[in-house]
């Protein structure tokens, strides 16, 4: 139990420290005085910063949960580098520049980081907070802010909120994959994402509401598409999209041998022609992603067996004779033929 001054009404803290004084040669926890083993620092009223050797060096602070709101600590940096506050879990509470004095006090306690209020205090020349400025897309890095892209994976539908401004969400599905954008009406203006499909799969791009994304309701996303994604308040426009063009032909040669389907993966996908071979012990398919896309086949296996092409999902994967060349393309959903026949024969003057 505290004891209060009956003229005051003021409560006496017996145990706290009015003053500790830091000569910084590595990064720095403080201790609560009353949970405090001997030697260690103290978080007192007042922490003094004499000396340092670096300006990378840290301060974290206690356990919030062990002390009251209200608990405050003033830093007064007398050196002539910049020094970080840390809460308990190590985040950024305020950047401390060389010669000022930022206060922090405890405004909620419920967790061991708690959240710590900071302001300026006793400055003739005002100096912005870093850690306090920092929102989407930007980072504290001492006093300094820095802009910061947050890559985030996902493989499963997902619908962005206006926190995600400034993200980078990368898809990694290997299946069909939807992002849903939010309505440009209610997050208000300058929001913006990037995003890219990495996996196997297509990646939708949908919009909210009337909002379109550059004159559609959705865009589609091949493996490998990327773009910068903003809106005008009305309607969502992609930047940079599009895959990094090849200015050469395409080839890889593959070997399936064996008795089951093969599926594409890695950097198989995406390419142009594609030769198969080995030797084949039962009637095959090469599974392709259910994206837009040509393939140039030549079925080179041996063995006796059908060679098909086709999607997961596809009911009847199109057969390529063994031993031919043809072009197929993927329509969204199956693999079709790219022609109809092919002709033989001689005219005048040479063959066809």
């Amino acid at each position: 139990m505290s004891y209060t001054n009956v003229f005051t009404g003021s409560t006496i803290y017996p145990t706290e420290l009015a003053l500790t004084k830091l000569d910084l040669t590595a990064n720095v926890v403080l201790y609560w005085p009353v949970e405090a083993p001997l030697g260690v620092p103290l978080a007192s009223e007042i922490v003094e910063i004499t000396t340092t050797t670096s300006a990378n060096w840290t301060i974290k602070v206690p356990d919030a949960m062990l002390v009251s709101i209200g608990q405050t600590i003033l830093f007064n940096n007398r050196t002539a580098q910049a020094i970080s506050v840390l809460d308990y879990d190590g985040v950024s509470i305020v950047s401390v520049s060389a010669g000022t004095q930022w206060q922090i006090y405890l405004a909620t306690n419920t967790t061991q980081a708690g959240v710590w209020r900071q302001y300026q205090f006793g400055a003739a020349t005002s100096t912005a907070n870093a850690a306090a400025l920092a929102g989407n897309g930007l980072d504290a890095d001492g006093s300094k802010l820095e802009t910061a892209v947050v890559v985030t994976d996902f493989a499963t539908n997902y619908t962005l909120v206006q926190d995600d401004q400034a993200a980078f969400y990368n898809c990694t599905s290997s299946g069909v994959t939807t992002l849903t954008l939010p309505d440009p009406v209610v997050i208000g203006s300058n929001w913006w994402v990037q995003t890219r499909n990495s996996g196997a799969g297509t990646l939708t791009v949908d919009t909210t509401g009337s909002a379109l994304i550059d004159g559609s309701a959705t865009k589609v996303f091949s493996p490998g598409d990327s773009a910068l994604i903003a809106h005008n308040g009305t309607d969502y426009y992609s930047v940079g999209f599009g895959q990094a063009a090849i200015f050469a032909f395409d080839y890889v040669e593959i070997d399936v041998s064996g008795s089951t389907d093969y599926v594409l993966s890695g950097n198989e996908l995406n390419r142009i022609a594609y030769q198969f071979t080995g030797t084949i012990s039962a009637n095959i398919t090469v599974v392709v992603p259910d994206t837009v896309q040509q393939y140039w086949v030549y079925d080179n296996t041996s063995g006796g067996f059908d060679l098909s092409v086709g999607t997961a999902t596809q009911a009847s994967p199109l057969i390529v004779t063994n031993g031919t060349r043809t072009i197929v393309y993927c329509d969204g959903a199956d693999v079709v033929p790219a022609v109809t026949s092919f002709v033989t024969g001689t005219i005048s003057g040479g063959t066809f």
